[in-house]
């Protein structure tokens, strides 16, 4: 199909230690993401229409963002968008 494009990612993150005491071990986890996007013309102007999904499995893990401090892993989220060239 013409001006279509598909992409995804796949990245895993290995087990890591979650203190600097080496008590707490978080274990790994694989994300997987993927997309879409459409080029076409819109009122005689170009334009592109993306669709994306973050999370696609909806992974729920802890993630640390400092010695001792956590935070969920963001959800699964579905983007869209529509641009067009003017």
């Amino acid at each position: 199909m013409n001006g279509v494009s598909l992409d995804g990612s796949v990245n895993f993150n290995g087990a890591r230690k979650g203190d600097v005491a080496n008590l707490v071990e978080l274990p790994s986890y694989f994300l997987i993401s993927m997309g879409a996007r459409y080029r076409f013309r819109l009122a005689e102007r170009p334009a592109t229409l993306r669709f994306s999904v973050s999370n696609v499995t909806n992974e729920y893990v802890w993630v640390p963002i400092g010695s001792g401090a956590f935070e969920p892993l963001n959800q699964r989220s579905v983007q869209a968008y529509l641009a067009i060239d003017f």
